[in-house]
């Protein structure tokens, strides 16, 4: 008796089939077949996956691409630096609430989070990052 699966690049069972009681085209391109034991036939409604040459009922993990690596450490860095001067826009915001004079202006502050959000923007993203420079207070040393 033989009794194999059709599977797919991602491992995903298409189909199951008993080649001694029916007839099926050749396998198209992109698929593979294993043979199955009879008791894996019995449990067909479990096993929906092939895993290293072996059915299974546990799907593949996805793999993350280096790319997608890269770009989620970026994001994960630009996310750390938007946090990094998150408090001095709030304090900047305190001091004209409280009526003082503001100890640095607030818009280059803002727009060093809006360029930061636009990192994913650039060109060469992830690979190639242009990370926009940290408004100094007051002209002179950052303090964080």
């Amino acid at each position: 008796m033989t009794q194999q699966v059709i599977y797919d690049a991602a491992g995903l069972v298409l189909q199951w089939q008993d080649t001694d009681k029916f007839s099926y085209a050749d396998p198209e391109d992109g698929v593979s077949v294993i043979k199955v034991t009879p008791e894996q036939w019995a449990n067909q409604s479990s096993l929906k996956w092939v895993r290293n040459g072996k059915l299974t009922d546990i799907a593949p993990v996805d793999e993350m691409t280096e790319t997608e690596k890269l770009a989620d450490a970026a994001r994960s860095k630009r996310n750390q630096l938007i946090k990094s001067v998150r408090w001095r826009i709030e304090r900047h915001r305190d001091e004209v609430d409280l009526g003082l004079e503001p100890t640095e202006p607030l818009e280059p502050l803002l727009q060093h989070v809006q360029d930061l959000r636009d990192v994913t923007s650039q060109k060469g993203f992830p690979d190639e990052i242009d990370w926009p420079v940290k408004p100094l207070v007051g002209g002179g040393d950052d303090v964080d």
